[in-house]
C-alpha cells in the first residue's frame, strides 16, 4: 500500500493541489494550472515556480512566507529532476481544503 508518506509515492515527488472552484475544477502541479469546467475546452497554463505558490494560495492554502519560499524552491527542484525531500524537514503531506 502506498500512501502520502512513503517514498514510493508520487505525493513526495511532486505537488499536487485540487480544488472546486466558481471557475470549475482547478487542479495545481508543480508544472502547471488546469480548469476544468462543464461545457467548456479544459484551460492549462504552464507556470512558473512563483505563480505555482500564487496557484496555491489561490486555491485557500496559507502559506506563511517562509513556507512559501520554501516551496517555490521545492518545485524548482522538481522540475529540474532533484530530490523534492531533500529540503523537507518531514515527509510531505496531502492537503485538502474544503471550501
Amino acid at each position: 500500500m502506498i500512501t502520502s508518506t512513503d517514498l514510493a509515492s508520487p505525493f513526495v515527488r511532486s505537488l499536487m493541489v485540487m480544488r472546486y472552484t466558481g471557475e470549475g475544477h482547478v487542479t495545481v502541479t508543480n508544472q502547471a494550472r488546469t480548469v476544468r469546467a462543464p461545457g467548456r475546452p479544459t484551460k492549462r497554463e504552464i507556470i512558473s515556480p512563483a505563480d505555482t505558490v500564487k496557484a496555491v494560495r489561490d486555491l485557500g492554502v496559507r502559506l506563511d512566507d517562509d513556507e512559501a519560499a520554501r516551496l517555490a524552491a521545492i518545485v524548482a527542484r522538481i522540475r529540474t529532476g532533484g530530490d523534492a525531500n531533500r529540503s523537507m524537514q518531514t515527509p510531505a503531506q496531502s492537503v485538502i481544503v474544503q471550501s
